[in-house]
């Protein structure tokens, strides 16, 4: 197949598996939705505003640590499928997410992903069948790794 094609058939798919079916028709309210909340642990790709706890003064577009003044990644799907998200953090939501963090290891200001879920259980957060638990980490740990002199690229 010429690659002419292949590049918006790989697009579509990608849309298509990146957009739940049950998602793909449902507007900004619940009705359609099988989940009932979503619950968030990250990175800066998912970090809905928890450096604007540190200072009130930040106004709210500067909340979000990667895509100012855009939603980040889990922000869009959850407004897809009609569920509430806010950080957890001065707000009380259920996005745990923070700029910076690397998987297990502490990083500046931020909270490492293994902490923040160990955070949300000791404070009696469960998951159940109706959550839709999302993660996203790692970059930050390879950035690290990068910068501590690895040439190992795999």
């Amino acid at each position: 197949m010429k690659a002419q094609y292949l590049a918006p058939m790989l697009a579509g798919a990608i849309a298509a598996m990146a957009t739940p079916a049950h998602a793909q028709s449902t507007t900004s309210t619940k009705q359609n939705s099988s989940y009932d909340r979503m619950i968030v642990f990250g990175d800066s790709l998912a970090d809905g505003g928890y450096y604007l706890t540190l200072d009130p003064r930040l106004p709210r577009e500067a909340g979000s640590f990667t895509t100012n003044p855009d939603p980040v990644s889990p922000e869009v799907l959850a407004a897809r499928l009609g569920l509430p998200l806010a950080p957890f953090y001065g707000q009380g939501g259920t996005n745990y997410a923070v700029g910076g963090a690397r998987v297990s290891a502490a990083n500046a200001l931020s909270i490492p992903i293994t902490t923040q879920i160990s955070n949300y259980l000791a404070a009696g957060g469960t998951f159940g069948p109706r959550d839709l638990v999302y993660i996203q980490g790692g970059g930050n740990d390879y950035f690290a790794f990068q910068a501590a002199g690895s040439s190992n690229n795999a």
